[in-house]
């Protein structure tokens, strides 16, 4: 399903509130950043944020259901299990050889670098 209209506002607010947050704190807004400092260390700096992104749901929900997506049924069995977990793999495999997330690190690295400056 090519959706480009939710995808620029969906990119759009992304960047945004990513921006946002760069520029304010000097940190990059990283989801698994985010999920395992709630779990492991909560504090105000990520519970907030951790929030705002479940309650998100709602108000689209109601206000706005047309823009969530409607997703064919999952196939069930061994071979679907076996294909979903083989994609992941492969995903986090070429994520660690390609060094895809050290963008958003160096980001926030020359932030504050910039700032101590």
């Amino acid at each position: 399903m090519f959706t480009p209209v939710n995808t620029i506002l969906g990119a759009l607010l992304l960047h945004e509130a990513s921006s946002g947050l760069l520029l304010h704190t000097g940190r990059v807004f990283g989801i698994s950043s985010l999920l395992s400092g709630s779990v492991t260390r909560p504090n105000l700096d990520n519970l907030p944020m951790i929030a705002g992104l479940v309650s998100s749901v709602v108000p689209a929900y109601t206000f706005a259901p047309s823009l969530l997506p409607t997703y064919p049924a999952l196939a069930a069995g061994w071979e679907a299990v076996l294909a979903a977990f083989g994609m992941g793999l492969l995903v986090g495999w070429g994520t660690k050889v390609c060094n895809s997330l050290k963008t958003g690190w160096k980001m926030g690295s020359e932030a504050n670098i910039d700032e101590q400056n």
